[in-house]
């Protein structure tokens, strides 16, 4: 099995890593004369390891364990550099791979941030001493919101996986149990591929010198970065205003909407947004060691005929073009109301938010006529087409068959073994899902 591990180094030694993966950020820290007198730690994370777990940060221990920053194991030189935000996470930068920044539920994972391989983490400690209650947040090494788009509930199939594998786990029939499935197979010492998430920690000198004249530029890179993550939360109340416009139409025109159609559809139009991921095949290894895996489904649980693609979290942009998909059977919404006692079907559901998004697309095209300037909410109704499908036909017409999605995203069938596979149409998570894709 992988483990953690960590190594104490300076600018010089990693700035041509940063180079490749934000040279932005290299240049400003280039024209920084004392860059060198400040120690930094290179981390590295197996794939599924928490790095943040409850608000608090994870470390390497000799044994290559994690634990937070308190615990005795934890050596006082590195708990004295990184130790600067009261055990959370210290300011970073993923050199390689991925890392998820989430929020748990009872019974769901929540989504909220996919952060690649040169963007920053810890961010928002840096930028404000005040955080609302930081308790709530997760961060895993790779994807998180991650899971296998075939079914793969067939118990001897299962069995022989486990066998392989040395897992011990129940049948995973819910897509929210995936993650762990996957993880325990890439934890096995004879999995084909390893994995490391590699994050860059800077330490509390890299902070306390971001008021110096000499550090201007490095603390405006910082305010920068972070203003782009906040981006969707300060049109916000723009969105509120807009949905109080809709609400009053409907009403008026007695249309009716329960509140769960409008809390998926306002969390889906935040997918579209960007604001929050989605889901797209993966297509390559940044986000989970998906070619171990996908061999391990095809060679030792004997996935037949279908493709073994793997659907990981991703953020809709209009610039990047390439798909992106939510599903009524991977809810990651907060449940803000109580769903109706008497559920429709997912076809039925389907329309209804079909004809929400509708409604709300004309109601903000209507708005947007008595102002001058230019939304990402307006880009989004302009330029971005939606789609829904179930694996059923729809008697109305309005919802497409799932057996279409591939003739227009082909990353659907993604096999890193280059073998020619099916679709899996029949996924719970194409029976009642949305896409998003550029006009």
């Amino acid at each position: 099995m992988s483990s953690a591990s960590y190594e104490e180094t300076r600018w010089d030694e990693v700035r041509e890593k940063v180079q490749k993966v934000n040279p932005g950020f290299a240049d400003v820290v280039d024209k920084i004369k004392s860059k060198n007198d400040y120690p930094l730690f290179k981390v590295r994370y197996p794939f599924g390891s928490s790095i943040i777990d409850t608000g608090k940060f994870q470390f390497p221990l000799s044994d290559g364990s994690l634990a937070p920053m308190d615990h005795p194991g934890i050596p006082d030189r590195v708990r004295q550099e990184l130790g600067y935000h009261n055990g959370h996470i210290p300011l970073g930068m993923v050199l390689d791979r991925s890392v998820e920044l989430f929020m748990r539920t009872e019974n769901r994972v929540i989504p909220f941030n996919l952060i690649k391989a040169g963007r920053l983490v810890g961010l928002t400690f840096v930028l404000s001493p005040v955080h609302v209650w930081p308790q709530a947040w997760h961060m895993t090494s790779g994807a998180r919101s991650i899971f296998v788009l075939p079914k793969i509930t067939d118990i001897h199939n299962h069995r022989k996986l486990c066998r392989e594998r040395k897992i011990k786990m129940p049948l995973a029939r819910d897509l929210r149990t995936h993650w762990s499935l996957l993880t325990k197979m890439a934890a096995d010492e004879n999995f084909s591929q390893k994995w490391h998430t590699e994050i860059l920690f800077f330490s509390k000198n890299w902070i306390d010198n971001k008021k110096n004249d000499n550090w201007l530029r490095f603390n405006y890179f910082l305010y920068k970065d972070g203003w782009a993550a906040i981006e969707y939360m300060l049109t916000k109340t723009m969105h509120d205003h807009i949905w109080d416009i809709l609400i009053r139409e409907l009403t008026q025109y007695e249309v009716k909407a329960s509140p769960f159609i409008i809390d998926v559809t306002k969390y889906i139009i935040m997918v579209g947004l960007g604001a929050v991921p989605g889901f797209s095949p993966a297509i390559n290894d940044d986000e989970a060691p998906i070619c171990g895996l996908q061999e391990d489904f095809i060679q030792h649980y004997g996935l037949k005929n279908y493709a073994p693609t793997i659907m990981i979290p991703h953020h809709f942009s209009v610039e990047n073009k390439r798909p992106v998909y939510w599903s009524l059977a991977m809810p990651t919404h907060f449940e803000s109301t109580v769903k109706p006692k008497t559920l429709t079907s997912t076809m039925v559901t389907l329309r209804e938010i079909r004809e929400m998004m509708f409604h709300f697309k004309q109601t903000m095209l209507k708005y947007s006529k008595t102002r001058d300037t230019n939304t990402s909410t307006e880009e989004f109704l302009n330029k971005v087409r939606f789609d829904f499908f179930h694996s059923e036909p729809d008697a109305e017409g309005q919802i497409r068959l799932s057996l279409e999605m591939p003739k227009e995203d082909n990353s659907l069938t993604f096999c890193s073994q280059n073998m020619v596979r099916r679709f899996s149409d029949v996924s719970p998570f194409v029976r009642g899902c949305v896409r998003f894709n550029t006009i």
